[in-house]
């Protein structure tokens, strides 16, 4: 009797599992068909982007996956993204192991009020550069500052070697969102600097590693995993006291009348009256909250930049006539007397072209920022449901053959002009994403990548050594879509942009701090 009423309790929840689902499916967008419980997770058998890519082509600008126990819907087509983004009930972010790791904090994973109030926050100040008048001068002294240093660095160390650029352009890109928002840079030899830098990388490492908890969240009680999850919140918090130590020497120097940076704003509301405290940190810990602040900000505002002039390279290496093109300009604007300046970007027409095909070709972020549903919503005639992970596909973006000739070859003039003149930028072009939740340093990002790479290419020729093959053009996927490890010759150009660069280092009155 015991036996048949389980049987029967078992048929009725199948049955209402049955009819949730297809509750669940009407008006629902195309769903790409999986194992019942696993979802496509066994189909998997190449590049994340590159199957959903794949998936795009044969289900459409917007489908529906599912794996383990989440749903998600992607998109790759630029209107839609736009549509969805723009969208106030399109801007939560996922709920998982991770995001239960960080507790909220922060500005990439947190949500609701305290999302809102801190992106407000650093709009307001500029992300911290506020206090400097056009919010950009100081900004930008940092940013040639640096460059200078990258050249010197280069043409000292590297000489006619071939070299692997990646640690020193960490370097120099690092020091920019560091000086910034800490007011403080690194040696790029520095021991301290090195294990941020490896910590850093660890985290995505052990990130990466736990892919599957995200799915199936019962999998990180199984001992492998577990151990990966707790190394992962170890990371963390050597991260996190890495930050609190910079923060507390601020705490020690700080001037309310006259803050430097993004830390010190900070700490002056923090140093109001709870209620005013209140409204920026929502019952959150303060300490805590820009402790993760200062985290993502670094992380978002290095990765990318790093990885976007690896790529520069590789391109440029593969496109010698490119190359050529870039330094013909900068020779015609700059001259042979002396190095790039900011000043120069405006007029660097086929070098910023460059720049957004490298952006483009290599969609570095390309499944950009999941969002999640806040409530129902209609898009392109489905019904998206409330608490459903949304992911902007923004390689199909980049490389869709309906969209763009021959989306695998580097053609910088694909953003220029009939005559050339002009830059043009296509509605199918969207590197740092859209929406409440897109880039918030996009404009300081582009011009860093612009200034780095039009310095280093005025002032040297990138190639290959002569018997040593190309830079391979093959993919890491990880955090960022990045090259593989490659060396390459930096030589001289004939021109005063090194000379330059080195009086630049030794006469500059930019104002940080090396930490202690």
């Amino acid at each position: 009797m015991l036996t048949e009423l389980l049987i029967g309790i078992a048929i009725m929840v199948i049955c209402l599992l049955y009819v949730i689902i297809s509750l669940d499916d009407i008006n629902s967008p195309p769903t790409v068909p999986g194992h019942f419980l696993m979802g496509i997770i066994p189909q998997i058998n190449k590049e994340f982007h590159l199957m959903l890519f794949e998936f795009s082509r044969q289900y459409g600008n917007i489908f529906r996956i599912h794996m383990g126990m989440q749903t998600m819907v992607v998109i790759s087509d630029a209107d839609l993204i736009r549509q969805a983004f723009r969208s106030r009930h399109v801007t939560a972010r996922p709920q998982n192991d991770f995001s239960t790791l960080l507790n909220g904090f922060g500005i990439i994973n947190s949500q609701g009020d305290l999302w809102k109030s801190n992106r407000r926050f650093m709009v307001q100040h500029r992300m911290g550069m506020k206090y400097w008048g056009s919010g950009m001068e100081m900004a930008g002294k940092r940013i040639e500052y640096e460059g200078s240093r990258l050249l010197e660095i280069v043409s000292r160390e590297f000489g006619l070697n071939p070299s692997n650029p990646e640690e020193v352009l960490n370097s120099c890109v690092a020091n920019v969102i560091c000086s910034i928002i800490m007011s403080v840079r690194f040696h790029h030899k520095d021991e301290r600097f090195k294990d941020f830098m490896n910590n850093f990388d660890e985290g995505f490492r052990l990130f990466n590693k736990t892919g599957a908890s995200l799915f199936f969240p019962f999998v990180k009680l199984l001992p492998g995993t577990r151990s990966t999850y707790n190394k992962l919140k170890e990371n963390r918090e050597i991260m996190r006291a890495f930050a609190r130590e910079i923060i507390d020497k601020h705490r020690k120097n700080l001037d309310p009348e006259n803050p430097k940076d993004l830390i010190d704003h900070y700490l002056v509301k923090m140093e109001e009256s709870k209620e005013v405290a209140d409204q920026l940190f929502h019952g959150y810990d303060p300490q805590e909250q820009l402790e993760q602040v200062l985290l993502d900000l670094f992380s978002a505002g290095v990765e990318t930049i790093k990885v976007s002039l690896l790529w520069s390279i590789v391109f440029l290496t593969h496109n010698p006539d490119v190359q050529r093109k870039v330094q013909a300009e900068l020779d015609s604007v700059i001259g042979s007397e002396r190095m790039v300046t900011l000043d120069d970007l405006p007029q660097l027409t086929y070098t910023k072209a460059t720049i957004y095909e490298t952006l483009r070709r290599s969609s570095v972020v390309p499944l950009g920022t999941t969002h999640v549903t806040t409530r129902c919503i209609q898009l392109n005639g489905y019904t998206i449901p409330k608490n459903t992970q949304v992911i902007p596909l923004l390689h199909a973006v980049h490389m869709n053959p309906d969209k763009w000739d021959e989306p695998e070859a580097f053609r910088p003039e694909r953003f220029l002009s009939a005559d050339g003149s002009k830059i043009v930028k296509p509605d199918n072009f969207m590197p740092f994403s859209v929406g409440q939740r897109m880039c918030l340093g996009d404009h300081l990002a582009e011009k860093e990548f612009t200034f780095f790479f039009a310095s280093l290419y005025h002032a040297f020729n990138i190639r290959s050594a002569k018997g040593q093959d190309l830079p391979s053009m093959d993919i890491h996927a990880g955090a960022t879509v990045r090259p593989s490890e490659f060396k390459v010759q930096f030589i001289p150009r004939q021109n005063g942009a090194l000379e330059h660069a080195r009086r630049n280092v030794m006469e500059s009155e930019v104002p940080f701090q090396f930490l202690d």
